[in-house]
Formats: structure tokens, sequence, C-alpha cells
């Protein structure tokens, strides 16, 4: 049995974000004829891994094709912690979400770092909706998401409001140990050149090798998908048969 959850929590800044909170999610396998319980695992796995992990587990041979890789292995070995010494870093990407810009996230266990596509970025509204009188009693009573909209330029909430609504730069790196929420982006200072450009090899050598078309430039899939999708929601899905 996996039990795991599809995205991270519905806020901003978090699902339909590259952010650890927008990806980093549950994940829990029990398997009693061959894996041993209690134990917590640290290597860096995804999605992708599960299809092949069940093909193995099934004896069923695995595609050259598939970008993900068994964790049959993994799930078998003794102890906790690191087990697969290269698992050191994983990759995850948003092509488009409703107005969300696309991107592409590689993180290790020190720092993450973000390429994003489709610069502009426009904000949610253009004026707070409630005065700042009001906003002790809004912070007790309202989420996240409608406090940001009812108090945008509050100055509790108006940095915040900026990360989320403001211009989103080209690079974004962050080191997650000492800023865990991702809210300084390190990518312009001098001292962590190394670190960003490290990543950024690491992730396009990553984009290269598994055809991702925002490096090889051939976005026609992309755009036939957003199109049809585009298509649909304008006929509020009632086309019976729809041309993919």
């Amino acid at each position: 049995m996996i039990a795991t959850g599809d995205n991270g929590t519905p806020a901003p800044r978090a699902k339909a974000d590259l952010y650890d909170w927008g990806v980093h999610v549950p994940f829990a396998v029990r398997w009693p004829a061959r894996v041993a319980p209690g134990r917590r695992v640290t290597d860096f796995v995804n999605f992708i891994d599960v299809a092949p992990t069940l093909l193995q587990a099934a004896g069923v041979a695995i595609p050259e094709g598939m970008s993900g890789r068994s964790l049959v292995d993994i799930l078998e070995a003794p102890g906790s912690g690191q087990i697969d010494p290269s698992r050191t870093w994983t990759v995850t990407g948003l092509e488009w979400h409703g107005r969300t810009l696309a991107g592409r996230m590689i993180r290790d266990a020190h720092h993450l770092y973000v390429v994003n596509y489709d610069l502009p970025f426009g904000p949610l509204t253009n004026a707070p909706r409630r005065p700042d009188a009001d906003f002790a009693q809004s912070a007790e009573r309202s989420d996240v998401a409608t406090l940001l909209l009812d108090h945008g330029n509050h100055p509790a909430v108006r940095r915040h409001q900026e990360l989320i609504n403001g211009p989103r730069p080209r690079e974004e790196l962050y080191d997650c140990v000492a800023d865990p929420f991702q809210l300084t982006n390190l990518a312009a200072r001098a001292e962590m050149k190394t670190v960003l450009e490290r990543l950024r090899t690491t992730l396009e050598a990553y984009q290269r090798k598994t055809g991702d078309p925002r490096v090889t430039g051939d976005m026609a899939i992309f755009n036939r998908t957003r199109a049809f999708v585009d298509k649909r929601k304008k006929a509020d899905y009632k086309d019976p048969q729809p041309e993919y």
C-alpha cells in the first residue's frame, strides 16, 4: 500500500507553486512481506518513481523510456536515513495551472533553485477590500488568501502580498535550512554563485535528458494541450466527444 498526497497545502506559495509547501507531500509505504515497519527514509523520491516501483514489485520489466526509478531496493534495505547515495536531489515542475507561471525546480538537502518561464505576473487585486482598522478581526477569522485580498497593503502582510502576487524573477535560490519557508531569494548574491550554477547545470542536464520542451524548444505539445483545455473550459466541458 502506498499513501501520499497529490500536492501541497492549498495556500499561497504552496499548492500550484514550486516551493516546499507546494511539492513536499507525505509518502508512506506498507508492504509487510518485504518492508520492515517503522523506518524513516530521507532519500529524495518523486511520483514518477511510483510506476517503476509497482512494475518491479509485480515482476514486470521496466520500460527504458521511464524517467522514474524503482524504489524497491530502498524499501527492502535495512535501516533509516539516506539509503541510496545517488538520491541527493529531486526535480519537479509546473507548466500551467490557471494563472500560475510555468517553472522548474531542483531541490537538494540544503538549497532549492527555481527557474521561471512566462515572466509577466499580475496582481490578484488592485486595492484592499477592508480598512486597516479591521485587520485584527480579519486575522482571527480569515484564511490566508482572504486576508491578503482584504488587507493587501497592511504592513503585516505587505511583504507576503508582494512575494505571492508580485513579478517573479527568472531565477530563485533559497537556503532551505536557514529559510525553511523560502522567503528570501539569494539568486543575485555573489557568495551564492557557485551553488546557483551547480543547481542550474544539474537541472538543465536533467531537462535535456528527459526531453523537457522548455529546453528543447519543442513547445507544440504544451501549446496543443493548453488550447484543448481552454476550449473545453469555454464550452463548460459540455461537448460530449472532444477532439484530442
